[in-house]
């Protein structure tokens, strides 16, 4: 069996090769042939006619979040694994929280900031103190495009909810309810097909709320309860997803609540921690769906 591995050119440091080595080893071990081709390499010769004499692989393990180049190597016949459709669904925080509000899984209440198209001015604007009416006073706010933590903030009051949409210049964003029990805290969740492959806890630095490992969170193993392990399965079938990191917070009732899915989650923090090689797993799961096809 032949795969490529799709990764991103511009993204490099020891993080993203270390990812890259772990799957090509999985792979190997598995006797599949994967070829890491990166997205740059491949945007030329894939248009609306791909190029002639293409030797296409079986299987792409799509590690990127190029969906334009992801739809176009969808058009020419290839299986992706996630497809272009689920990544773009998960990119986007707020497409992710309306298709799983729409089957009533359990999530922080969050609204989406209006589209404004440039001209709200947030500071003299009802919207901040409306927001914080509504889902407290202390809040989260999440750029809709982010990762590891990243373009993820926290405020208190309608004032400093005014400032920082402010500072995102009209960048798409949402707002969620602080949930002050999982305050540093939450759960990473490994699932590949349909089942939970491996899960750890994860605990924020002193002083910052983020839990993730890139912002000084520590991590140690976890084992989801069932239902934890329910809600992360119905997400990822939700989304249509072959693997996925699902990341779930404990409510003020003790129940799990969906912070959010990462169609690309990095394994090299859960398979280090939980002493489980997620990369493996995944593969073998994309060999079992292809041996069907």
């Amino acid at each position: 069996m032949r795969g490529w591995l799709v990764t991103n050119r511009y993204l490099g440091g020891n993080k993203f090769a270390e990812l890259t080595r772990m799957l090509l080893a999985a792979a190997a071990e598995l006797d599949v042939e994967l070829e890491n081709r990166d997205n740059a390499s491949l945007a030329p010769l894939f248009t609306p006619n791909p190029a002639a004499g293409l030797d296409l692989p079986d299987f792409v393990l799509f590690w990127d979040k190029d969906t334009r180049l992801a739809r176009l190597l969808e058009a020419a016949g290839l299986r992706l694994y996630n497809s272009s459709s689920a990544i773009a669904l998960c990119d986007d925080k707020m497409r992710t929280c309306a298709a799983l509000a729409q089957v009533r899984l359990p999530q922080p209440r969050t609204c989406a900031v209006p589209l404004d198209f440039g001209f709200a001015d947030w500071r003299s604007d009802r919207f901040p103190a409306e927001v914080c009416a509504a889902l407290g006073d202390t809040v989260v706010i999440k750029e809709c495009f982010g990762s590891f933590g990243e373009q993820v903030y926290i405020a208190h009051g309608s004032r400093e909810v005014a400032e920082r949409l402010a500072s995102l210049k009209g960048r798409p964003a949402l707002v969620q309810e602080f949930v002050a029990s999982a305050h540093g805290s939450d759960l990473r969740v490994e699932v590949a097909g349909g089942r939970v492959i491996a899960a750890m806890r994860r605990t924020a630095a002193p002083g910052e709320f983020r839990a993730n490992v890139t912002h000084g969170g520590s991590m140690a193993p976890a084992e989801p309860t069932s239902e934890e392990a329910q809600i992360a399965i119905a997400a990822c079938r939700v989304l249509k997803l072959d693997f996925a990191g699902v990341d779930l917070l404990t409510g003020e009732d003790g129940k799990p609540l969906i912070c959010e899915v990462n169609s690309n989650a990095h394994l090299v923090n859960i398979s280090k921690c939980s002493g489980i090689n997620a990369a493996k797993l995944i593969l073998e799961s994309i060999v079992s769906q292809e041996a069907v096809r």
